[in-house]
């Protein structure tokens, strides 16, 4: 009878522990790294879904596209131009967390009806734009989408220069689409954007409404 040759385990043959263990310090040695590298990874995906608008709340004035004699103002513009004030909010809707598709604007609860000496929420406007537009009645289209559950039952426009405001404003319909404005000339100083408030008689949350284009025409 031939003697079975005795069992080997991994570890009894020759090089084949030494690389286990080696594996396994190996292992261990990147436990240390792999998960503040994970976090920083998802850090930097939440920075750029954000935009540095969740940073840089006041905006700067914005250059609108030309058609004819008005000017247009699109998610881009919209997202870097406005400026929320009295209690409103803005938050900027993004493609695949990089470009701006939409800006969506509120406003905290109890803040009412806007007065003549209220801003709202503030689009502001190149220094060329608002000469073109100085002294001139304006039309004011404003192309929206309702927020699920959450939209507000009105909004209300002005030309802001500093001075007191003439508020035109009215219900936000059922269906998606175009809000027009007529607004009469303002006054003072050279106009400094248009004034955006979202009306709102709720007081469970914050209600508003997603814009994704403006139109600043002269009216006469």
């Amino acid at each position: 009878m031939t003697d079975a040759a005795p069992h080997q385990s991994t570890h009894d043959k020759a090089g084949l522990g030494e690389r286990r263990t080696k594996a396994l310090k190996i292992s261990g040695a990147t436990d240390w790294w792999f998960y503040p590298l994970l976090a920083i990874v998802a850090a930097a995906l939440i920075f750029v879904s954000l935009g540095a608008d969740a940073f840089d709340r006041d905006g700067a004035p914005q250059k609108g596209l030309r058609e004819g004699d008005a000017f247009i103002y699109g998610p881009a513009a919209l997202a870097g131009g406005v400026d929320p004030m009295n209690g409103h909010l803005r938050h900027v809707v993004r493609d695949f967390g990089v470009s701006a598709r939409a800006v969506r604007i509120g406003v905290q609860p109890g803040r009412g009806q806007p007065a003549p000496n209220a801003t709202g929420a503030l689009l502001q406007i190149d220094p060329a734009d608002a000469a073109a537009l100085a002294g001139r009645p304006v039309r004011v289209e404003i192309t929206f989408r309702r927020i699920s559950v959450t939209t507000a039952q009105g909004l209300a426009t002005s030309l802001q220069n500093g001075g007191p405001v003439f508020w035109s404003g009215g219900p936000i319909p059922q269906e998606n689409g175009v809000m027009a404005f007529d607004l009469p000339a303002q006054p003072g100083g050279p106009l400094k954007g248009l004034g955006i408030w979202v009306i709102s008689d709720k007081t469970d949350y914050n209600y508003g409404v997603e814009i994704t284009r403006v139109m600043l025409k002269p009216a006469g």
